[in-house]
């Protein structure tokens, strides 16, 4: 499924690169003019002082918007970081 939606549009992975470095990795669903974070992987180790996890979520808002697109779905949980996006 993961691999006809990359092919239909309805899951975008997009990644975040400090250097030459892969320092996170977003998946994303794509329904109804919404996107929806599913999955973030990150690697803390190759940048200590920054989050890479919130530079790729707020650069996403940013293309979503960009694309038109009407609403970033943060997904479940009550993580405390979702209380300051947007």
């Amino acid at each position: 499924a993961a691999q006809r939606g990359l092919k239909d549009g309805s899951v975008r992975v997009f990644g975040l690169r400090a250097g030459d470095v892969m320092v996170a990795v977003q998946y994303l669903a794509v329904h109804l003019g919404t996107l929806h974070a599913l999955l973030v992987a990150i690697d803390q180790a190759a940048v200590p002082n920054v989050s890479p996890g919130l530079c790729i979520m707020g650069e996403l808002i940013r293309w979503g918007r960009g694309q038109g697109f009407d609403y970033f779905d943060l997904s479940v949980g009550n993580q405390s970081y979702k209380e300051h996006m947007g």
